[in-house]
């Protein structure tokens, strides 16, 4: 009798974690949460903003991986994962880093591109670089100073 209501104990506090649980993440779900129940929703443009959505949570927090999970019939990622991923960004530094007569907007790119990767020396010396070239251009003028100090 004592092993029978021991059991039954454990399944009510089961059923109730459950039922807590539950409760707890419709009424205040965290994003990523949000973001699940919008991709598992039956209705189809909800479902497609869901997968979308869901990928580009994954690429902002630079988990590849998992937002590769989500690209299926995503159009639209294409521009993002250009700007964004980092094999892609390598491989654009090194186009840039290849090319022959870089002028000051090329090594803003590249600045910006090193920045993003977290290469921030090497992108204050592209800063430099594009400042050297075109030394009275404003907005280059004033990057230039803000790193440089």
């Amino acid at each position: 009798m004592k092993n029978k209501t021991t059991i039954i104990f454990c399944f009510l506090i089961l059923l109730a974690l459950i039922f807590a649980n539950t409760y707890l993440s419709k009424t205040k779900p965290d994003p990523l949460t949000k973001l699940k129940l919008q991709y598992f929703s039956s209705n189809g443009s909800s479902r497609f903003l869901g997968q979308l959505n869901l990928w580009y949570w994954f690429a902002n927090q630079n988990d590849w991986d998992n937002a590769a999970k989500f690209e299926t019939n995503l159009d639209q990622i294409h521009f993002f994962k250009l700007n964004n991923q980092p094999q892609q960004l390598t491989q654009k530094i090194n186009e840039l880093q290849d090319k022959s007569n870089k002028d000051a907007q090329d090594y803003l790119l590249l600045a910006k591109i090193q920045s993003s990767l977290g290469q921030n020396r090497e992108a204050v010396q592209s800063v430099i670089k594009a400042h050297q070239i075109d030394p009275i251009r404003p907005d280059l003028d004033q990057l230039f100073y803000s790193v440089t100090n």
